[in-house]
Parts: C-alpha cells; sequence; structure tokens
C-alpha cells in the first residue's frame, strides 16, 4: 500500500510552549515529523536532548531550513518575534504562528501582507480547537441533541499569577482570550457585536490584566459568554451549551494541557489520551443523562497541516481566517475601556486567499 511521506516540520524555540505543546504533539501526528529544532539557549538544547535525542539542535533558521522542512513553526513570544517571523517566511513556503499570532488585528493584517508578499502560506497554532471538552460538544452538536443553539458560555480559570507576571504573555485576554474567542467563532460563525470588562493587575514591571468577561453575539444569533481568571483560588475549566432542545454542561478538567506539562506524551498511549474521566451533562425533554468524554487531540491539528501540505488543501488554521479573533479581542479591549459599551465588529477586509 502506498503511503504518503511525512511531512518535515521545523520547530522554533525549545521553552514551555515548544516544549509542551508542539514537539510532543508533532511526535503524535500521523503523517508529520519533527525534524529540528532551532534554540542558541543551552539550557533548552540540554531539555532537548533529554527528551527527543534523535532530534537534531540547529543555531540558526538557514541551517535548520537547509536540511529541508515542509513547514517552519515559531514558538517564540509576540514581542521578540517580528524579525523571526519575517526571515521564516522569506525561507519557508509555511510557516505557522502560536497564538496570539499577533498582537492586534492591525498588526496581524501586516502579517498577512507580508506572509503574501513572500509568497509564504502563514497558519494559526490554534490546539484548542481539539480539547476534550470542544471535541466533546461537536460531537453531541453533530447529533442535533440540542437543537437550535441560543447560548455559549466558556469558563477558563487558573491560578497562574506567574503568567500575570510575565510581560510576553500579553494579558489574560490575549492569551487565554486567544482560546476562547477562537473556539466561540469556529463554532458559531462570526461576531457582530461585542462587550466586555477587564481586571487590571499590579505586577512588578507595571499593569497586566488578569481576568475578563466577554460577551460575543453572533451573526446567527447566538450569544457566546466568555470568562477567564488568571489568578483564581483554583482552576475551572467549564462549558455549557443551550439550545431550544436541551442543554449540554461539561464540567471536566483541561485534561491534555494537564498532561504535557507532566511530561507524558500522547504518542505513548494514544488509546487513553484525551479522554476526561468527568462526564458531562446533558438535560433535554425533562431528563438528565450522562455524556461521556470524546477524545481530544491537539495532534490533529499537525495531521491536518500534513494533509494541507501534501495535497494542497486549506490550512488548519489559516491566518486569513484568524484575523477575525484578533477583531474581536481589539473590540473587547475597546469595550473594556468604555465601561462595557458594545462594540460593533465588521469582517476585515483581507482580500482573497488562494490557499483557503
Amino acid at each position: 500500500m502506498h503511503h504518503d511521506p511525512d511531512i518535515r516540520v521545523g520547530l522554533v524555540g525549545y521553552g514551555w510552549g515548544g516544549r509542551y505543546f508542539h514537539a510532543p504533539v508533532i511526535e503524535a501526528a500521523v503523517g508529520a515529523v519533527l525534524a529540528g529544532v532551532v534554540s542558541t539557549s543551552e539550557t533548552r538544547r540540554v531539555e532537548l536532548g533529554a527528551d527527543f535525542p534523535e532530534v537534531p539542535i540547529h543555531d540558526s533558521l538557514e541551517s535548520l531550513v537547509a536540511t529541508g522542512v515542509d513547514a517552519l513553526v515559531l514558538s517564540v513570544p509576540v514581542p521578540a518575534r517580528e524579525s523571526v517571523v519575517t526571515a521564516a517566511m522569506e525561507l519557508c513556503p509555511l510557516v505557522i504562528l502560536d497564538k496570539p499570532f499577533a498582537t492586534d488585528a492591525a498588526a496581524a493584517m501586516e502579517l498577512i501582507a507580508g506572509a503574501r508578499a513572500a509568497g509564504c502560506r502563514l497558519g494559526v497554532y490554534q490546539n484548542r480547537r481539539w480539547d476534550t471538552n470542544i471535541t466533546t460538544l461537536r460531537s453531541v452538536l453533530a447529533e442535533d441533541k440540542l437543537g437550535t443553539i441560543r447560548g455559549f458560555e466558556s469558563v477558563f480559570d487558573q491560578d497562574e499569577p506567574r503568567s500575570v507576571e510575565s510581560r510576553t504573555s500579553g494579558g489574560t485576554l490575549l492569551d487565554l482570550g486567544s482560546h476562547l474567542v477562537d473556539q466561540a467563532l469556529w463554532l458559531f460563525g462570526g461576531a457582530a457585536h461585542v462587550s466586555a470588562t477587564m481586571i487590571w493587575t499590579d505586577t512588578s514591571w507595571g499593569i497586566n490584566d488578569s481576568a475578563f468577561t466577554l460577551r460575543i453575539d453572533h451573526s446567527n444569533g447566538v450569544t457566546s459568554w466568555l470568562s477567564a481568571d488568571k489568578l483564581a483560588p483554583r482552576a475551572n475549566r467549564m462549558i455549557r451549551t443551550r439550545g431550544d432542545a436541551g442543554t449540554l454542561t461539561l464540567a471536566g478538567r483541561d485534561i491534555q494541557a494537564e498532561a504535557l506539562l507532566k511530561g507524558q506524551r500522547p504518542a505513548q498511549s494514544p488509546a487513553a489520551w484525551g479522554i476526561d474521566p468527568t462526564d458531562g451533562f446533558l438535560v433535554a425533554n425533562g431528563h438528565m443523562g450522562k455524556v461521556a468524554s470524546r477524545q481530544g487531540s491537539y495532534h490533529r491539528f499537525y495531521e491536518l497541516l500534513a494533509d494541507a501540505v501534501r495535497h494542497e488543501k486549506p490550512l488548519p488554521v489559516c491566518a486569513c481566517r484568524a484575523v477575525a479573533t484578533m477583531q474581536v479581542l481589539d473590540a473587547a479591549r475597546l469595550s473594556a475601556a468604555q465601561d462595557g459599551l458594545e462594540i460593533s465588529v465588521f469582517e476585515a477586509d483581507i482580500g482573497s486567499c488562494r490557499w483557503c
């Protein structure tokens, strides 16, 4: 039987994101292989050698690209990566950026224009589309057990004061908000109006946003309520979806991220990976029943990426589509600065994308 060759993925950066949320995920993806890592940090190089002794370590983008790669993944903080992104787009025909892929929609548009000028496909790593609870919700939606959707609530609380102190996190809205907004838009379509409140916290270097509550009025009539707090007394992950025929509540854990941060790797236990032991609850027709967790799979992003490369299909998350998330985050920031004023959102004019 003929099998397509694996795509070769080069990873730039082996910090928190590269080590825990890219390398082991690429390893688990059918059709992709981690071809090499760029890092100049001696500490990171030692960690990579211990984690993946067979993966070559490079000092530069040029050195990695010279070995032959199909895609470059940049796991580098937004404030420090502008020159790296530009160089990567000139060297490789496909570049994937960590979220948030820009600080705002205007910067995102500039990146897209730069990629098009370089003839480069630009994608965004939105792995949480394959969160366990989102995968479970999508399965229930596909079975039409909720009827017409009216409302969606998503809560993502953490006890992570160190990330609030970090200059590179961009604050809770850019960090966790990038995920929650992307999920809501992916599930329920574009935004028409946004309103938000934000909580600001003094840090050792200045003021950073530690929590937010955000409402999206989708163009199709669904209302999403999204909230996150990085200074919560305990971690809490909950989503509730209400339709005219039923309500689904999922209140499990952030199971994949927890496992990855403990050093577990999906390739080592593929059958058990990404399954939350906590059942969800579906209330429909006056009856409540349990809903078992479906299997989450961050590595699905890279499997779809491999398919896109080999068969010239759309990227799993193209940058031109991800601009919508940045627009909502911009509107939320503006709304919060005006005491929760409702802000209208208009689709960005990015022109046609030949890769979507």
